[in-house]
């Protein structure tokens, strides 16, 4: 079913993957590469730095087979519609985090970690203001996984993985995920929240 969280309803992934299915369209002519720039990138207005979390962050690994791996990038660059602020020494970033769990080889958690946040980007429509880039991220998600998936599926190789994407823009953390590499969300005063769903068969009817 639906949940509300903050005031937002949140759709369910499966519900968004079957829509997208059925209404797959061609990619965008552009993509916007996630990277850091100097200049031509603009915040928006009124959105003080200080108003933006301080995020840190940790990273640790045992990856027993050498088919586990992770994506971190703290600087990816959103796009704004604001022209008044074009020049601004710091335009607005959001920050990425990904595990991917591989299986019968690397191959398809290396391919996930090198081409799946440019496919999510390139699904999102341009010129957007943060509000409609936020609303945008679930379809995109949806989108990016979509595409990754069939383009590995022509490369011929056996081998998968898991994928779980978490995309923190302000105080606004959007989670994607297809296997079981949990996200868990600890929050201040002691909630602990599962924000994905395990997709295996003992567990997950849907599944």
């Amino acid at each position: 079913g639906h949940h509300a969280v903050g005031g937002r309803e949140l759709v369910p992934l499966a519900a968004l993957i079957k829509e997208e299915s059925r209404t797959e369209r061609h990619a965008v002519t552009r993509s916007r590469i996630c990277a850091r720039e100097d200049g031509g990138v603009g915040g928006e207005v009124g959105e003080a730095e200080t108003r933006r979390p301080l995020l840190r962050y940790g990273c640790a690994a045992q990856s027993k087979k050498g088919e586990d791996f992770f994506l971190l990038r703290t600087d990816c660059a959103r796009p704004s519609t604001s022209s008044s602020s074009s020049t601004t020494s710091h335009p607005p970033t959001f920050a990425v985090f990904a595990v991917l769990d591989g299986h019968n080889g690397d191959a398809a958690a290396i391919y996930t970690r090198d081409n799946l946040l440019n496919h999510v980007l390139s699904a999102m429509p341009q010129g957007l203001s943060r509000e409609e880039w936020l609303h945008s991220l679930p379809r995109a998600l949806v989108a990016g996984f979509v595409k990754t998936d069939k383009e590995f599926q022509t490369k011929g190789q056996t081998s998968g993985t898991t994928a779980t994407f978490a995309i923190i823009d302000g105080w606004t953390i959007t989670v994607a995920s297809v296997g079981d590499s949990r996200c868990i969300l600890d929050a201040q005063g002691g909630a602990v929240s599962l924000l994905t769903v395990d997709h295996r068969l003992e567990e997950n009817v849907e599944e």
